[in-house]
């Protein structure tokens, strides 16, 4: 996983990325790109949302919305783990 800043948008996106060396075998590249496809079917806001997939120089990847969840669990480590927050 990678955090990047969006060539062309003000927004920053989370990439996956399948290794070269995996992806060299048929069966990774199909279930990467069927994991890409199914999640970018789903819309929940607790789903992060798939924004593109791809290939770049034998590295599929995958884009997906970015969510800065550092603050929350820097919080739940300081004031202990509240059902609402669990819930998010």
């Amino acid at each position: 996983m990678y955090l990047v800043d969006h060539p062309r948008l003000p927004r920053k996106d989370a990439i996956k990325v399948l290794l070269a060396s995996t992806a060299e075998d048929p069966s990774f590249r199909e279930r990467f790109n069927l994991e890409a496809d199914r999640a970018a079917a789903l819309w929940h806001p607790h789903i992060v949302g798939v924004r593109d997939r791809g290939e770049h120089t034998g590295h599929l990847w995958i884009a997906m919305e970015y969510v800065d969840g550092r603050q929350k669990y820097a919080d739940a480590i300081v004031q202990g783990l509240t059902a609402a927050l669990a819930a998010q």
